[in-house]
């Protein structure tokens, strides 16, 4: 809600859509592309070893699939359904199929390390959306902690 009335109050951010989730996931479209937004925790993982929580994720997002594309022919709309599934839960970056994974700001972490989650340095997920072909780059943002001598609390940002 800061965000959003920090946006909504800035006119050059008019461009700009905050959009504040009512339930458990959020669904938006990007020039027609449907994504969903969720936490990530309802997802149970299989404790596949070698590829991790992410085959999970993938059959999340073919359920909310369902899911939409019922609510769309509900709708009279025969074209609804889940282009990307973006979640968060388990602090690791990841991409396959339609899921988007984001790593955490804090890196590494007890919860992580206690999940085997592969180790990796704190960074964000950030996709850019063309409006004819769709998702059409993926970075990795990565979190830095600047020396010492600047203070603990200041973080620099770049692309990876």
């Amino acid at each position: 809600r800061i965000l959003k009335g920090m946006v909504d109050a800035n006119p050059q951010m008019s461009n700009v859509e905050v959009i504040l989730a009512t339930g458990a996931d959020l669904a938006f479209d990007v020039y027609g592309m449907r994504c969903i937004v969720e936490h990530g925790n309802s997802i149970k993982t299989t404790g596949d070893a070698i590829a991790g929580f992410i085959t999970s994720a993938v059959r999340r997002k073919l359920k909310l699939h369902e899911r939409e594309a019922q609510m769309g022919r509900m709708k009279g709309d025969n074209t609804r359904g889940v282009d990307y599934l973006f979640i968060g839960h388990f602090h690791s970056l990841e991409v396959f199929r339609g899921v988007i994974a984001n790593g955490s700001l804090i890196g590494t972490s007890e919860y992580a390390m206690q999940g085997s989650f592969r180790p990796e340095p704190p960074q964000q997920v950030l996709v850019n959306f063309h409006p004819e072909h769709g998702l059409n780059q993926i970075w990795a943002v990565q979190a830095q902690q600047q020396p010492a001598i600047r203070g603990a609390d200041d973080f620099r940002l770049y692309v990876g």
